[in-house]
């Protein structure tokens, strides 16, 4: 006959009321919650440029990966998201660097649009025409077809751009 210890059980008991305490990304009432930090990775649909976008400014782009939550798909590839332009400035400022920065606010579903908070994209150009990436964020293959400074000294994010940004805070999707 086999005995059973007991000086394990309150261990035991806490690990399971330690795992009921983790909270869990999916509701009962098919709500899903997408995390902070989750990465949105996104193709850009139209070119945002220095010296012609003004804050506030809207762009498309869409899911170029699915997001998923728990093996549930939140957003499918392909999803548009819309944009905004946070800052747009061209090469006739104090420093003489044009700079930008991109945030995203929506997504598109078959029900609606979600609002989403992301962190910023930002972009500033060199004096050598080349784009340094200063603001929390990814742009994927930032050199070459993406993003550029153009020979107007004007930095240009081209459709077709691959773009990281991250989830600022959590977003609920029925």
């Amino acid at each position: 006959m086999t005995r059973i210890s007991f000086r394990y059980l309150p261990l035991i008991l806490l690990i399971f009321i330690a795992a009921a305490a983790v909270p869990s990304h999916s509701r009962a009432d098919g709500a899903v919650t997408v995390p902070a930090g989750t990465a949105i990775l996104v193709k850009m649909q139209s070119a945002v440029v220095t010296g012609e976008a003004s804050k506030g400014d809207s762009f498309t782009a869409i899911l170029e990966k699915s997001v998923v939550v728990n093996g549930e798909t939140v957003f499918a590839r392909g999803t548009r998201v819309h944009g905004q332009v946070i800052v747009s400035v061209d090469v006739g400022n104090i420093s003489g660097r044009p700079a930008m920065a991109l945030h995203l606010v929506e997504v598109e579903t078959e029900t609606g649009t979600v609002p989403i908070k992301t962190l910023s994209q930002g972009f500033i150009g060199t004096t050598q025409g080349t784009v340094n990436s200063v603001i929390a964020g990814k742009v994927v293959g930032q050199t070459g077809p993406g993003v550029a400074v153009d020979s107007s000294g004007r930095v240009t994010v081209k459709p077709g751009a691959l773009i990281e940004f991250s989830l600022l805070d959590p977003v609920e999707v029925d």
